[in-house]
């Protein structure tokens, strides 16, 4: 049972790690719209775009813009075409809002494109966002590849941190499964199986980031939302399993033994 609860716990604490395929959950009808204005921008036919735009925004996407925005995309025809980021809002009773970031690959560039609408009650699309960002040399699934290609001390430390970090705990909670507790056993065993106060390491940037008030099961994870998005490392603190080693002696239940002695001086008739 003890090794049943120690494996079932950690594939529930690792079982987030996968990245998402985004295309399973995207709204294939809000995709047709999302692309079929970037093909408009592609082509120049900037009529529909101009209507649909928010009265708010007009002033800011001009036809000079939108020119701008061809320029960067060009006409030729993309090599490679990814949904990189998709995103449904609703509040309140208002229309969902559609946040869809795109990746087109051609032969020397990568670019994304952002479009994010919502359609309103009589049918018609309102574009609130309309964006295509400078061209990079390479596709975000090898900007955030998990290497180790130019990376510092400080990417090691959490790589070996995250790695210790767990064994620690796991190694801890194996003891006290095993030890004789005065009582409270199982409230120390969830304090051990958790990590408090968080660091956390984005793998690409090397940003770190920090949480106070923070649990995480076995004080370690690695994760990424996509193939598109950096590799997030974080570990924790393993404070409960530092403090079971520190009061071990004083958690043991201690069976105490009858006196020699006074067995002798009162024999058993």
């Amino acid at each position: 049972m003890i090794r049943i609860f120690i494996i079932i716990t950690a594939i529930l604490s690792f079982a987030g790690c996968s990245p998402r395929n985004i295309e399973e959950f995207a709204d294939n009808e809000k995709e047709a719209i999302a692309t079929n204005y970037i093909e408009k921008i592609i082509s120049g036919d900037f009529e529909e775009i101009e209507d649909a735009i928010e009265l708010s925004l007009k002033p800011k996407l001009t036809d000079d813009v939108l020119q701008q925005m061809r320029g960067l995309l060009g006409t030729d025809k993309p090599k490679e075409k990814n949904l990189i980021g998709y995103r449904a809002h609703t509040y309140n009773q208002e229309p969902t809002r559609y946040n869809l970031t795109y990746q087109y690959g051609y032969q020397d560039r990568w670019v994304l494109v952002n479009v994010a609408f919502r359609t309103l009650p009589n049918g018609t699309n309102d574009i609130f966002g309309l964006n295509v960002y400078n061209p990079m040399d390479r596709p975000l699934q090898e900007v955030h590849k998990f290497t180790f290609e130019a990376k510092g001390l400080l990417h090691y430390i959490f790589l070996v941190s995250c790695t210790l970090v767990p064994l620690f705990i796991l190694t801890t909670l194996i003891v006290a499964i095993r030890t004789k507790f005065k009582k409270r056993k199982w409230l120390w065993i969830i304090f051990i199986l958790v990590g408090i106060v968080q660091f956390s390491l984005n793998w690409t940037t090397g940003q770190i980031g920090f949480k106070i008030l923070n649990f995480q099961l076995f004080g370690s994870g690695a994760f990424t939302v996509s193939a598109y998005a950096p590799w997030i490392l974080s570990f924790s603190l393993p404070i409960g399993a530092f403090l079971f080693w520190i009061n071990r002696d004083k958690l043991k239940y201690i069976k105490v033994q009858p006196d020699a002695s006074e067995n002798a001086d009162n024999p058993r008739v």
